[in-house]
């Protein structure tokens, strides 16, 4: 058993770069099955407009104000305060509206997700 052990050792310190290698590999694979796994499980895989087929809906989308991001750096004036007051205010109407931990909360419909199929 010892024997085994340490040929095993020995067999190792000779080929570190490729365990290395062949290590680094397989935690990749890993990490990515598990990446994709909660992908698809957490159902953002239904909010990807970025999967094949879904080039026509993609043109659609139309960008509103709401769209828009805070500026992050900048001056920081009445202006900017006034307007992030505006939309954080607007969000968090929203976010009272739905009440606490309910699964209705998170249903396609209340999140605005259609049930019908998108045909590419």
């Amino acid at each position: 058993m010892l024997d085994k052990l340490a040929n095993i050792k020995s067999r190792l310190a000779r080929h570190q770069f490729a365990c290395f290698i062949s290590l680094c590999i397989l935690l990749a694979m890993v990490m990515t099955t598990i990446s994709l796994d909660l992908y698809r499980k957490s159902g953002a895989i239904k909010l990807d407009m970025s999967r094949p087929g879904y080039e026509k809906v993609r043109s659609k989308v139309e960008k509103s104000r709401d769209d828009q991001p805070f500026e992050n750096s900048g001056t920081l004036n009445k202006a900017a305060i006034t307007d992030f007051d505006q939309r954080m205010s607007k969000h968090r109407k929203e976010l009272k509206g739905l009440g606490n931990y309910d699964n209705a909360n998170i249903s396609d419909e209340s999140l605005g997700l259609s049930s019908s199929p998108v045909t590419p």
